[in-house]
């Protein structure tokens, strides 16, 4: 909050009234009325006073007053700006750090993420891996899993290819565990 006098003309050879944030000082009695311009008469005091805007002395220091009232304002609002400039740097820096932090977890995510995906595939037989490198990396799990633990029906069994025993033993267990009958048996046996 700034006051203004009504009709403010500054006085020439005096720089105009300014802050302390910015180096100068504060306009006093003193600098208003001591400065050449009647000093030390009552009536180059008044056509000053006149001159500035004022209609008698008092009106003038109180102008005087209310404007170091608003300055001190002023630059207590600066230093509570000032204090909320620091928080919002420290905040940034700590946000900037996590970020750093954020980044390299996600890059040693998705290099964990391809490098599994990669494994994965390999256990898919390779005719068949451009069919699956687009699913996503659960459901490719999934699949990799469902294939590798399906249970793989031994020669001669059902749903396998019958009279490819390797030996007798096989053939005879085929036959005991009622996998094949005892025509398939004498059938299998003399091709052994």
């Amino acid at each position: 909050m700034s006051v203004e006098a009504p009709g403010t003309i500054n006085p020439p050879n005096d720089p105009p009234p300014s802050d302390k944030a910015s180096g100068q000082d504060a306009p006093t009695e003193t600098s208003l009325f001591d400065k050449g311009y009647g000093k030390g008469t009552d009536k180059g005091r008044k056509e000053t006073i006149e001159a500035l805007g004022f209609d008698n002395l008092d009106d003038a220091k109180q102008f005087i007053t209310d404007y170091k009232a608003s300055q001190e304002a002023a630059l207590t609002e600066q230093g509570k700006f000032k204090e909320l400039l620091e928080k919002r740097n420290t905040e940034f820096d700590k946000l900037q750090t996590e970020s750093a932090d954020w980044k390299a977890s996600h890059d040693r995510w998705t290099t964990y993420k391809e490098e599994k995906r990669n494994t994965l595939l390999e256990q898919i037989p390779e005719n068949e891996r451009d069919i699956y490198k687009d699913l996503k990396l659960e459901h490719l799990e999934q699949h990799v899993a469902k294939i590798s633990t399906a249970p793989t029906t031994p020669p001669g069994r059902p749903g396998g290819t019958r009279g490819s025993y390797k030996n007798l033993l096989d053939l005879a267990n085929a036959y005991t565990a009622g996998h094949i009958n005892e025509a398939e048996y004498i059938e299998q046996k003399k091709n052994l």
